[in-house]
């Protein structure tokens, strides 16, 4: 496999995000709140981790499963909340847990708001 084929996702803007989500334009070119969106994923493939180059603040209720944070697998069972900075890499399910995550709500900042 090549390498840029596990190359993570990379999203510029909000507006590029919400296309790649299946969701209509942000209301805001600055600052969008999102509610239970899919993980990004190529067609027909698994969460694939993602970069932003903008802030990501999600809640996360009680979710039976972990959640890849960079290079590490962290534990959300009893949920918490997620905060990342541009340029962070995010996502990616680990092999035997390729399920969509939902039922979280999600704020996008755009670092010029």
């Amino acid at each position: 496999m090549k390498k840029h084929e596990n190359a993570p996702l990379r999203y510029a803007s909000l507006s590029e995000a919400h296309r790649a989500l299946g969701l209509p334009a942000p209301l805001h070119p600055l600052i969008s709140l999102l509610r239970d969106a899919r993980p990004p994923r190529p067609e027909g493939g698994s969460p694939q981790a993602h970069v932003l180059s903008f802030y990501k603040v999600s809640f996360w209720p009680r979710q039976n499963r972990t959640l890849r944070y960079g290079q590490g697998y962290y534990d959300f069972e009893a949920g918490g909340l997620l905060f990342a900075a541009p340029g962070q890499v995010l996502g990616g399910a680990p092999p035997e847990e390729e399920e969509d995550v939902c039922a979280h709500v999600t704020l996008l900042i755009h670092p010029d708001f």
